[in-house]
């Protein structure tokens, strides 16, 4: 199902005309930010494609899709701010953006099918409990310039 949304659905920080069973959403072209909380709960969202011209994926955008499975992150965003993606629980690939510097807080938190997770060289800062409780993360991919990672960052990754 594809939806037609205004850009200010998604500049806006509830989207109040976006249906919770929806299960398949494309971004148009020229929004250029996801706004906090946009697009959290929509427990049928499975899969979600974001254009080039988003830069910017606001706190807990996502939080609460328990049925997203993969999202694709263009390297025009720049920011994923803190849990994004958090309790995305059948999330299992996520291609970040080469564009990304920093992974706040609980970004990938609770995603407990995440399995792989291939963080770009272009990330240096890796902020607490970015993968808490990722039980199923497996292989996760470092980059030697993180120069900043808290302690916790990876913990209560089970598998890891």
């Amino acid at each position: 199902m594809e939806m037609k949304k205004r850009k200010a659905c998604y500049e806006w920080d509830g989207i109040s005309d976006v249906p919770d069973d929806v299960e398949y959403i494309t971004i148009m072209e020229g929004v250029t930010s996801i706004g906090d909380y946009a697009l959290q709960y929509r427990k049928s969202l499975i899969r979600v494609d974001i254009p080039d011209s988003v830069t910017k994926i606001g706190v807990g955008a996502f939080f609460g899709c328990k049925s997203l499975i993969h999202v694709d992150i263009p390297d025009s965003v720049t920011q994923m701010e803190e849990g994004a993606f958090e309790s995305c629980e059948k999330l299992v690939n996520v291609s970040i953006s080469k564009g990304i510097k920093k992974l706040n807080s609980c970004v990938f938190g609770k995603c407990k099918s995440l399995t792989n997770l291939h963080i770009p060289d272009t990330v240096t800062e890796i902020e607490y409990d970015a993968f808490w409780n990722c039980m199923s993360l497996t292989n996760l991919h470092i980059p030697e310039g993180v120069v900043i990672m808290d302690e916790r960052a990876p913990e209560v990754c089970v598998s890891y």
